[in-house]
């Protein structure tokens, strides 16, 4: 390398004096220039390839008087002698590690931003997922010692907390609770008794056809008796709150009918829709199975729906709807009512659907669900029996501490409000198949007790 600067300095000490020679001789000297240029070529090609381990290109540019500068290092290339009467000498720089290979650089760095992106994406889409599985998750099913929409924890048996609160709470229609009588009140009562020794030891929470399940769910109440239908879809998924309810023994078969004017009532019973047809329009209870059927057998614009059957009732005697569908019990109560002494409304022939009235109770605790079971069977076995209310037979527990199903005495149920017979025969004027079963005629079975 040393051997190169000085041939460079040898060399432009050589072109130095070629050119004062010639400027001496002036236009003359062609012949002899063209010599020189051609010397000087060879000179130019000799140090290309003594510098050819070079890698920064450096620019001369040959003056008289001016010195080429060189550098040594791995990163300069061949230098390249380029005549130019007013030319400057350029210094090569040292090149960076980022500016010879900022190509690598920058696709490393776009490579990086691309996976980050897409790991960022994976990210989020997670946790959204995760939120909205959240939000969706079904109430935890422990109950509750206060009434509350929003479940809290209590590990605590279903019986254990209500015998320590001191009532049971049953969800009840506010024409049961207005009127402080009827069969499902009775039933309530008939809980009471076996629970507490005391029929009175209930309290009664409104509860209406939209929200019933979900007050169930929310601990609000401890069981409802509001005429709901044992329905496989309601013991594994009930639509409104995303749970499976228990259901007791049936209480009660009936089946859904028609109550309205007598020729709308025929209409609605053929599904008809056209001609004397057409003013149809029929009135349901909101989240029931008739409102179900109605649905499944109408158009959209022959159907209004109701919060409770106080709110359908009114529906249909001020004229908002000329025909209701619910069980046909309420009903035949609804047609013997003095406000339908002028309207003169029927009550359907046809029994359109089956519906198995049970009280509800939460499946987190089958303990609980057994006794309200039990005490339904309590009623059927008082009646087969012929065992009737007998107040001197009623026990009111003197100690509620062990909270023992075995303390509990269901005939209590019997002694203290009736059998079923009493029962229902003191609201309801037609029985029907709501028989205690002989062996040839009933729906009622009796389950044996031992």
């Amino acid at each position: 390398l040393g051997r190169n600067r000085a041939s460079v300095r040898a060399r432009n000490a050589r072109l130095r004096a070629e050119r004062a020679r010639r400027r001496r001789q002036g236009p003359d000297a062609d012949d002899q220039e063209n010599d020189a240029d051609n010397g000087e070529a060879q000179m130019h090609q000799s140090a290309r390839d003594s510098r050819r381990r070079l890698s920064v290109s450096v620019t001369s540019s040959i003056g008289i008087g001016r010195r080429v500068p060189a550098f040594i290092g791995e990163f300069l290339t061949a230098a390249t002698l380029v005549e130019q009467d007013e030319g400057e000498v350029v210094v090569a720089e040292r090149v960076s590690c980022f500016e010879r290979k900022w190509k690598s650089f920058a696709f490393s760095t776009c490579l990086l931003l691309v996976v980050l992106a897409v790991s960022l994406s994976v990210l989020l889409t997670e946790l959204k997922d995760a939120n909205e599985v959240e939000l969706v998750m079904p109430p935890t099913d422990i109950t509750s010692m206060q009434p509350s929409f929003s479940p809290s924890f209590n590990p605590r048996p279903t019986l254990e907390i209500v015998q320590t609160r001191g009532h049971v709470r049953c969800g009840l229609g506010s024409v049961t609770i207005e009127s402080q009588a009827g069969f499902l009140l009775d039933l309530c009562r008939a809980v009471a008794a076996v629970l507490f020794g005391n029929p009175d030891s209930f309290v009664e929470v409104p509860v209406t056809a939209g929200t019933r399940f979900q007050q169930l769910n929310g601990r609000a109440v401890d069981l409802l008796l509001y005429g709901d239908t044992h329905t496989i879809e309601r013991e594994v998924q009930e639509r409104t709150t995303g749970s499976g309810f228990t259901f007791s023994s049936p209480y009660y078969y009936d089946g859904m009918a028609y109550f309205g004017n007598e020729n709308l009532v025929e209409c609605a019973e053929k599904q008809q829709r056209y001609d004397d047809c057409s003013p149809l329009l029929i009135c349901a209870g909101q989240e029931s199975t008739s409102h179900d059927f109605v649905q499944s057998s109408f158009p959209s614009d022959f159907l209004m729906v109701s919060s409770s059957l106080d709110e359908m009732t009114e529906m249909l005697w001020n004229d908002t709807c000329n025909v209701i569908a619910t069980d046909r019990s309420y009903l035949l109560n609804l047609a013997s009512s003095d406000e339908n002494s002028d309207r003169k409304f029927i009550v359907g022939n046809m029994l359109l659907t089956k519906e198995p009235l049970a009280i509800v109770t939460r499946n987190n605790d089958r303990e609980f669900s057994d006794i309200i079971n039990w005490v339904v069977q309590a009623l059927f076995y008082g009646e087969e029996q012929g065992l009737t209310k007998d107040l001197s037979l009623c026990q009111n527990y003197t100690n509620l501490t062990s909270h023992h199903v075995s303390d509990l005495n269901f005939m209590n149920a019997v002694y203290c409000v009736g059998n079923y017979g009493e029962i229902f025969d003191d609201y309801k004027n037609n029985r029907g198949m709501n028989q205690i079963n002989d062996g040839a005629t009933g729906m009622l079975y009796v389950t044996p007790f031992g």
